[in-house]
């Protein structure tokens, strides 16, 4: 791996990074999480249908400790990210998925995960949420990004294997599915907060 250049210090700019608007349908907002982000990220977990939280953490917690909370609302490319996406309707943003991701100092790799509200998903936002999750880590001099997925998890198979996923056997059961891929510079649009996250 390239040697990485020191974690930004700075924390993720307020403004929107990307948004779409699809015909008849709220925007969807993606950027980086703030500190201030906390109870926004507990709402979601809370929300999560059963299915979709055992999908997400292999447990079905009912909410984040406080220390879960706290690294959720960091973004230093070097270190860790969370990229939230939300809607705005009736004047107010509502937080509809998220994902980061951790690197491991030792072999400069790092492990994804994502999540999308029920009611918000199998309309793309897991996509874009992982397409900048991408920008993000390769631009930031990380090699290889990896992931768990449960093996009745198929939908989220489908899409990481659009996204060009390698998806093999995990070593602690035939329950799970590991995931990952390797990282370049991607044509993929990436959101201008890319910036913090300067080229190795």
């Amino acid at each position: 791996m390239n040697p990485a250049p020191q974690p930004v210090a700075t924390p993720a700019p307020q403004a929107v990074v990307e948004q779409e608007i699809g015909q008849g349908k709220p925007a969807i907002y993606l950027r980086a999480a703030r500190l201030d982000d906390g109870p926004a990220i507990q709402a979601l977990v809370s929300s999560l249908s059963l299915k979709s939280r055992y999908y997400r953490f292999f447990f079905p917690i009912q909410a984040l400790s406080d220390e879960m909370t706290a690294r959720f609302t960091h973004a230093y490319p070097e270190s860790e990210v969370t990229l939230l996406a939300f809607v705005e309707t009736g004047g107010e943003e509502i937080l509809v998925g998220m994902a980061n991701y951790v690197v491991e100092m030792q072999s400069g790799q790092a492990e994804y995960a994502v999540v999308v509200a029920d009611a918000w998903q199998q309309q793309g936002i897991a996509s874009r949420l992982i397409k900048n999750l991408i920008c993000i880590a390769s631009t930031a001099g990380i090699e290889k990004i990896y992931g768990d997925v449960l093996a009745e998890n198929t939908g989220m198979q489908r899409l990481l294997n659009k996204l060009g996923f390698n998806i093999g056997m995990h070593g602690d059961g035939g329950y799970l599915r590991t995931t990952w891929k390797s990282l370049e510079i991607y044509p993929w649009k990436c959101a201008d907060w890319l910036k913090l996250a300067p080229a190795a």
